[in-house]
């Protein structure tokens, strides 16, 4: 899409009261709703560690100081926390943010009030609150991979096919990490048993804060 297409559809679902979803699939894309001037216009957003970077170094936010590769082990709560720190700033307009890790699984950060919130649903889109509270959800163990094509896609596809439906944040992450396991397991993108009937439908994703 062009910037003024990107432009556009912002405005538009703007006035109209619409949450956007930003999926920005690639570090070129990951900037271009900021660069049209209209990023406070984004309601949720999904980038993966390498689109959050660039979206952070775009907005002089600071810099991830972490390679271009998820860090496992010990230095995975450290790279959580500088996730929430250096991507607090975006929650100033935006209602929540998912960034996609890879086999470590993704994060959420959100404005919650307490950790007793911190799971509440996140449509309809209330007015925020000042605390940032990030929840990680690990990644499916020993999953069967034959394509991590679409995999990311899927994730997003489950967890919004969730909050349309007034879930709770860990009962979509649920429905986007089985999408997505659905999708690693399959050639296609999106795999032909991807369906909404098919869904995990009142399951809970276990998950820890991180703040």
């Amino acid at each position: 899409m062009s910037l003024s297409t990107i432009g556009y559809v912002l405005d538009l679902c703007s006035s109209c009261g619409v949450p956007v979803w930003y999926e920005p699939t690639d570090i070129q894309k990951a900037g271009k709703p900021w660069q049209t001037g209209r990023g406070d216009k984004v309601t949720f957003s999904s980038p993966n560690l390498n689109e959050l970077k660039s979206i952070c170094r775009y907005l002089r936010l600071g810099d991830l100081p972490f390679q271009d590769h998820v860090m496992e082990g010990d230095d995975l709560p450290e790279l959580l926390r500088d996730i929430v720190h250096t991507a607090t700033p975006l929650l100033d307009s935006m209602s929540a943010l998912m960034v996609t890790l890879g086999p470590q699984g993704f994060m959420i950060l959100r404005r919650a009030s307490s950790i007793e919130t911190s799971d509440s649903p996140l449509l309809p889109v209330t007015p925020s609150s000042n605390g940032v509270i990030g929840l990680h959800f690990p990644g499916p163990k020993n999953p069967k991979i034959i394509s991590v094509s679409g995999a990311g896609d899927c994730l997003a596809a489950g967890f919004i096919a969730g909050m349309l439906q007034g879930k709770t944040v860990s009962e979509c992450s649920a429905l986007g990490l089985f999408a997505a396991s659905l999708s690693l397991a399959a050639s296609p993108a999106v795999p032909d048993a991807l369906c909404t009937s098919g869904l995990p439908w009142g399951q809970h994703q276990a998950y820890k804060i991180i703040s």
